[in-house]
């Protein structure tokens, strides 16, 4: 099967985001369907932690409900971003594709020329780099590193503007297939984040915001105007339909695919057992 596929979903909860790329990563396993590459964004605004985190020493669940916050745990690393005025992205392929390289470093570059390419399209200068030291190798570990937010914290092969963290993305490789998705931030709320999340104290709460207003940025404050989910979904599209060399047409999920999701949200994504594992 040759070719990449291109789905830009409407607004769904967390769970059911989580199990759409889940679905797709097997339907692609399976061959079922193309490659692909997948935009989407979140209602309600949610909080998604990784694989490895406690919910709790690390998340205010009772904070999410009163705040109308949705919560989901993601199937891949990384720490907890909080999903609101941003788009998403997913790629999904499997390892054996000619376009990947054997390691997990460099074949996160791949979807990350592709996002440089269209967010400096937009007038973004924005850069990406190699993280190849000690607090990089130590974010991509479970259990390790103190930093609960996803951008407060390191990983490799970071797209930034001007030292400022601008996309968050984590990796999942199961039985041949990858999984890379990340955030592209439109906007942030702050102190929301802040609101959900659980600290030893005020103290390190304090600290936490400080870190993460300085090394985070966003679209919309780099450009100067409010910037949207569509502006954004185009530039991006164009940007992997160059590195992929191909032209991204959208298409709609399959019908095994949108079963397989509903069978995964209501079994896994929006289980207890799975939310709360850790």
């Amino acid at each position: 099967m040759t070719g990449w596929r291109l789905i830009v979903s409407p607004p769904l909860s967390g769970t059911e985001n989580m199990a759409i790329d889940e679905a797709i990563m097997i339907a692609v396993r399976e061959e079922k369907v193309p490659p692909t590459v997948r935009f989407y964004r979140w209602q309600p605004p949610t909080l998604s932690i990784g694989a490895f985190q406690s919910v709790a020493r690390e998340v205010d669940v009772d904070r999410c409900k009163a705040l109308g916050v949705g919560f989901v745990r993601r199937p891949t690393g990384g720490r907890a971003v909080l999903h609101d005025d941003e788009v998403t992205y997913s790629f999904i392929v499997n390892e054996s594709h000619p376009l990947i390289p054997p390691g997990v470093r460099e074949s996160y570059q791949i979807a990350a020329s592709a996002i440089v390419d269209g967010l400096v399209s937009m007038g973004v200068p924005a850069q990406m780099y190699a993280r190849n030291d000690a607090a990089a190798d130590r974010a991509a570990r479970p259990g390790t590193g103190h930093a609960p937010a996803c951008f407060d914290s390191s990983s490799w092969y970071e797209i930034t503007v001007d030292d400022k963290k601008l996309v968050g993305s984590a990796q999942w490789r199961e039985k041949g297939t990858l999984l890379q998705h990340g955030s592209i931030l439109l906007s942030l709320d702050v102190d929301r984040l802040m609101e959900v999340l659980r600290f030893s104290s005020e103290e390190r709460k304090a600290i936490s915001r400080e870190l993460l207003v300085s090394r985070t940025e966003t679209i919309s404050n780099v450009l100067g105007r409010p910037v949207s989910f569509d502006e954004t979904v185009s530039a991006l599209i164009s940007g992997f339909s160059k590195r992929l060399d191909t032209r991204l047409e959208a298409e709609d999920l399959t019908d095994y695919e949108i079963d397989l999701a509903r069978r995964l949200e209501a079994e896994k994504y929006g289980s207890r057992e799975w939310l709360h594992r850790k």
